[in-house]
């Protein structure tokens, strides 16, 4: 599968941070305001009505990861995985979901909407994805599914990358392949933003054990 499915380009997180202390550090961006930018963005009954990207499955998870060098250890069962939504954002031993300034979500539907007020800088809006009883060693492949604006893009980072941000193009149904590989810790975050987008919305986080 590529981008013409709508499964974005590769996005790697590699441990380097234990993220016990990233939990404590992470603070809410203030709230700065000032003259708002006009920034594209739909009206809620457009979002509501888009559908989310597609997915991959665990044999063309695998070949988009060893296409790119890496190299499996296979420590867990490969292709177990799990589903955080806004309707489910909790799950037992394995993650959960945080949300900074969501603007709503929606249980009946399962999507949560983040919408751009008063000037508010782009990363007051912020998606945190908690995963947790991690496999030391192991490699997991997170598909995240946004919808966005085309011009605007995603920003992708981890408690584990040291900083480090991949952008992602916008668009309006993106899958986003995010690999956490060959971790040293039992707990990861991966968080997500939006630049230049006046709404964006989330659908769902699918993990699975490569």
């Amino acid at each position: 599968m590529s981008e013409s499915d709508g499964i974005g380009k590769l996005v790697v997180v590699k441990d380097q941070v234990q993220p016990e202390k990233k939990l404590r550090e992470l603070k809410a961006p203030a709230l700065q305001r000032g003259v708002a930018t006009k920034l594209p963005a739909a009206s809620m009954a457009e979002l509501l009505q888009r559908k989310p990207g597609a997915l991959l499955n665990y044999k063309d998870a695998v070949a988009l990861v060893t296409g790119q060098g890496f190299t499996l250890k296979h420590h867990l069962t490969p292709g177990e995985s799990f589903v955080l939504s806004p309707r489910r954002n909790y799950v037992e031993g394995h993650g959960y979901l945080n949300f900074t300034n969501v603007s709503h979500v929606y249980g009946e539907n399962d999507q949560a909407w983040f919408m751009r007020h008063d000037g508010q800088p782009d990363d007051y809006r912020k998606l945190d994805i908690w995963l947790t009883g991690l496999t030391a060693g192991a490699s997991y492949l997170i598909q995240i599914r946004v919808t966005g604006e085309s011009q605007g893009t995603w920003q992708v980072r981890g408690s584990d990358t040291g900083g480090v941000v991949t952008t992602v193009n916008g668009g309006y149904m993106l899958t986003i392949p995010v690999l956490v590989h060959d971790i040293r810790y039992t707990m990861s975050l991966v968080s997500v933003e939006a630049r230049n987008m006046g709404s964006w919305g989330f659908y769902d986080a699918t993990v699975m054990a490569l």
